[in-house]
């Protein structure tokens, strides 16, 4: 079962310049997209979701970087909120995802 959703954090301001991830994508064609602060920083991988919920994504873009992402999801309430915990890279992430509406 394919998790379409997208994750987004206040952007604090406007004025922060560190890595901050700001918004998730995920595709039915196992492509993630992670952003940190505007489209100019995004990382684009592959990912692979098994049966007890852990992902692993590898980065496809910027493929100067090879940072892994390895996080446990979860389900949490009658939402369909997901709980994400896990490393990017030598980074801890932890998040709460909501579903959004696909746009066609």
């Amino acid at each position: 079962m394919a998790y379409l959703g997208a994750l987004r954090f206040p952007r604090l301001m406007g004025a922060i310049r560190c890595r901050l991830l700001t918004i998730i994508y995920f595709d039915q064609g196992n492509d993630i997209v992670l952003e940190f602060n505007t489209q100019e920083t995004r990382m684009i991988g592959s990912y692979e979701l098994d049966k007890g919920g852990t992902m692993k994504a590898l980065r496809r873009y910027p493929s100067n970087k090879k940072d892994t992402l390895l996080v446990k999801l979860s389900l949490m309430g009658k939402q369909n909120t997901v709980s994400l915990s896990g490393k990017l890279g030598k980074d801890s992430l932890q998040a709460v995802l909501s579903p959004v509406k696909q746009l066609h």
